[in-house]
C-alpha cells in the first residue's frame, strides 16, 4: 500500500507519532483510508512484521461504531485461509484503537489497473479461482465480505491473491447510505441489492467478483457514471456492455460466466463460491486443451493423430451444466474446509481497560475451520501438465505486461473523482476519500486546487488529534492531573468566538512555546495548539475575504447614494461601524465608513 505524504515541516509527523502499540513497535505509515492509518509494525517478541491499522479517532470516539467494531472483529477472528489477509490481534492503547494484520508485500489489483495493466484471460481465471477459495472459506464461517473490489485484492510478490478488509462495509452501517444519499466507499462493484438497501447474501459477493473479473479484462467496472447517484441507478436498471465488446480476445465462455454473475436477480447467479470455482477451473481446462491442440497441429514434429475435439475460444460452454457435472476440478482443485477435533471454549467477557491487546493464537484457531492445502491422491497426469502450461502462460503474460508503459491519471481526472467529496465537505465522506486527497496534493503540489485540498487535510488531522486529546483529558480531569498547558487548551476548546479563540491560542503559544523543560504531554499539547492556530487562521482568512468583499460593495453603494439619498448612505455607514468596529479584518473599511460619516456631518 503506497505511503501518503506528510505536510511540510513534518508537524503532523510529530503530532501523530506512535511508537508502540501492544507488542508492536511502530515504524512508518504505509497507507491511509476512511477507517484510519496503516503502519508497518514489528512484533518486539518475534521480529515478525505486521500491518497495524489504527482507527481514526473520529470513529474510535463513536460509541455505536465501537460496538459494531468489537462485534465484527470477533467474527473476523474465525478467518484463516492462505488467500485471506490474516488477523493477528487487536487492542487499545493510549486512546488508539487498533488491530494487527498480516503484512502483504505487493500491490492491489486497483493499483495494477490504475497503472494501465490489463489481465489476460488465463490470469483472470486464476485470480477468480483464488478469490472463490477465500470466499468459500468466509461464507462457510458465516462472513460476507460486502465490499469486494480490486482495491481489497492484494497481489503478493509471488502473484498470490490476498483478500482484505472483511467487514469494513458493515462497520459503517447495514445500508451503507449516508445522509447525502451516497454510498460509503465505491459503488462501482456493489451488487444491485446493496444499492437498494436490501439484505446482502453470499451471492452479493459473487456479483462483486463478477464485476472485478469484468474490470480485470476491460480496465473498467461494468458501470460508470458522473455521480454516485448515476452509478447506483445503472446498477439497479442497466445491462452491462458485453465484455467482448471491450476486449475481443476474451473467450465467449468466460464472458457468459461473467454475464451470469452480473444478473440483477441474485437467484439467477451462480449459487456458491465453490460452484463458481468449479466452473472457472473447468472453463480454463477446456480452453487450454484448445490451445494445446492448436499448438500441436502447428508443430512440424506433431504426430498425425489429433487430440479429441475441444471447444474453441469462441465456443460457448454450458455453464449451468458445469454446476452439477462431475468435473475433475471438483475433487482435486478446491480444498475443503475441515473441523479439527478440539473442544470449543466459551470466550470470557472482559471489562474495558485503557490498554489491552488480544492475540489470535493457534489455540484459538483450533476452535474454527482450518484450511487444508493437501490434495487427494490420484491426481491425473493431465492436471499436472495443465498446471505447468498455466504457470508458463502466467509467467509469459507477466513479462509482457511489465514491458507496457504505465500511464497515470492526470490532475483533472484525479480531481474529478474527489470533487464531489470536496464540495460536500462532509467529514465522513472526507475520511473515506483521504487517500485520494493526499495523492492529489503529493502529485500536483502546484495545482491551484491543492491549496483547497491541503486545507481540508489540515482540518481532518486537527480533528483527529483534538478528539484524541478530549478523550484523554476527560479522564484526567477527574484526577486533576492536567498540566497548565493542557488545562488552558481544554478551556479554550469551549470557546465559540473564533476570533477571541485565535487571540488566546496565540497567547498560549507565546507563554509556553519557548519552555524547554515541558513534560511530554505539554509538548504534544503545544503542537496541537500550533496546528489549531494554523487551521483557525486559514478559516478566518477565508471568512474575512468573503465578508470584506461584501462590505466593500456596501461601502461603494453608500458613496453612490451620498448625493441622491444621504440618509440611506448614513444608515449604511453607521451599520458598518456598529457591526464590524471590533473586527480586526474590517478596520480599513470601518475607518472609511467613519471618515465618510464625519465628512457628511461636517458638510
Amino acid at each position: 500500500m503506497p505511503s501518503s505524504p506528510l505536510p511540510p515541516d513534518n508537524l503532523f509527523a510529530r503530532i501523530m507519532s506512535i511508537e508502540n502499540l501492544g507488542p508492536y513497535q511502530i515504524e512508518n505509515p504505509i497507507g491511509r483510508g476512511g477507517m484510519g492509518t496503516v503502519y508497518r509494525g514489528v512484533n518486539k517478541d518475534t521480529g515478525e512484521p505486521a500491518a497495524v491499522k489504527v482507527l481514526s479517532s473520529l470513529l474510535a470516539a463513536d460509541e455505536a461504531f465501537r460496538d459494531r467494531f468489537d462485534a465484527e472483529i470477533e467474527t473476523l477472528r474465525a478467518l484463516k485461509h492462505p488467500n485471506i489477509v490474516q488477523l493477528y490481534g487487536y487492542g487499545e492503547e493510549d486512546g488508539h484503537v487498533f488491530f494487527a494484520m498480516e503484512l502483504v508485500e505487493g500491490t492491489s489489483l486497483e493499483e495494477e489497473l490504475q497503472n494501465g495493466r490489463r489481465l489476460e484471460w488465463r490470469e483472470t481465471l486464476r485470480i477468480g479461482v483464488e478469490v472463490c477459495r477465500a470466499l468459500k472459506h468466509a461464507h462457510d464461517c458465516g462472513v460476507i465480505h460486502r465490499d469486494l473490489k480490486p482495491a481489497n485484492l492484494l497481489l503478493t510478490q509471488d502473484e498470490q491473491i490476498k483478500l482484505t478488509d472483511f467487514g469494513v462495509a458493515k462497520l459503517f452501517g447495514h445500508t451503507q447510505m449516508t445522509a447525502f444519499g451516497g454510498v460509503l466507499g465505491t459503488a462501482d462493484y456493489m451488487a444491485p441489492e446493496q444499492a437498494e438497501g436490501r439484505p446482502v447474501t453470499p451471492r452479493s459477493d459473487l456479483y462483486s467478483l463478477g464485476s472485478v473479473l469484468y474490470a480485470l479484462l476491460t480496465g473498467r467496472p461494468p458501470f460508470r457514471g458522473k455521480s454516485m447517484g448515476e452509478v447506483l441507478h445503472l446498477l439497479r436498471y442497466a445491462e452491462p456492455k458485453p465484455v467482448r465488446n471491450r476486449n475481443p480476445e476474451v473467450p465467449a465462455a468466460l464472458e457468459k460466466i461473467i454475464i451470469q454473475l452480473l444478473e440483477k436477480d441474485p437467484q439467477k447467479r451462480i449459487p456458491t463460491a465453490l460452484a463458481l470455482s468449479n466452473v472457472l477451473q473447468a472453463t480454463e481446462h477446456a480452453l487450454s486443451l484448445t490451445s494445446q491442440e492448436e499448438a500441436l497441429e502447428s508443430s512440424p514434429s506433431a504426430p498425425a493423430k489429433k487430440l479429441d475435439p475441444a471447444p474453441s475460444l469462441d465456443t460457448e460452454i454450458d455453464v449451468t451444466a458445469l454446476l452439477d457435472s462431475d468435473v475433475p476440478t471438483q475433487a482435486n482443485a478446491v480444498p475443503e474446509v475441515v473441523k479439527e477435533n478440539q473442544p470449543v471454549t466459551e470466550k470470557q467477557a472482559t471489562q474495558p481497560v485503557d490498554s489491552h491487546f488480544t492475540t489470535v493464537d493457534e489455540k484459538e484457531l483450533g476452535q474454527r475451520p482450518v484450511y487444508s492445502s493437501q490434495e487427494p491422491d490420484g491426481k491425473s497426469l493431465w492436471m499436472k501438465v495443465l498446471i505447468g502450461v498455466g504457470l508458463f502462460g502466467i509467467a509469459a503474460a507477466s513479462i509482457w505486461y511489465v514491458s507496457l508503459p504505465v500511464p497515470a491519471p492526470d490532475a483533472d481526472r484525479l480531481y474529478a473523482q474527489i470533487e464531489p467529496v470536496v464540495s460536500a465537505n462532509n467529514s465522513l465522506l472526507l475520511l473515506q476519500s483521504e487517500e485520494l486527497l493526499r495523492q492529489f496534493v503529493e502529485r500536483f503540489p502546484k495545482d491551484e486546487r491543492s491549496k483547497e485540498i491541503n486545507t481540508l487535510l489540515l482540518r481532518m488531522d486537527l480533528q483527529r488529534r483534538r478528539n484524541s486529546f478530549e478523550i484523554k483529558a476527560k479522564k484526567r480531569l477527574l484526577s486533576n492531573s492536567l498540566s497548565s498547558v493542557e488545562q488552558a487548551y481544554w478551556e479554550l476548546l469551549q470557546m465559540t468566538n473564533p476570533e477571541e479563540k485565535l487571540v488566546r491560542l496565540e497567547a498560549l503559544l507565546d507563554l509556553y512555546g519557548s519552555e524547554t523543560d515541558s513534560d511530554e504531554n505539554s509538548k504534544r499539547c503545544l503542537e496541537l495548539v500550533e496546528l489549531e492556530t494554523r487551521v483557525l487562521h486559514n478559516q478566518l482568512d477565508a471568512y474575512s475575504k468573503s465578508h470584506r468583499q461584501t462590505l466593500e460593495k456596501r461601502l461603494l453603494a453608500a458613496q453612490q447614494l451620498a448625493e441622491t439619498d444621504p440618509e440611506q448612505a448614513r444608515a449604511i455607514w453607521k451599520g458598518i461601524i456598529t457591526l464590524y468596529a471590533e473586527k480586526s479584518w474590517a478596520r480599513k473599511i470601518v475607518r472609511q465608513a467613519r471618515e465618510s460619516l464625519q465628512g457628511e456631518t461636517t458638510e
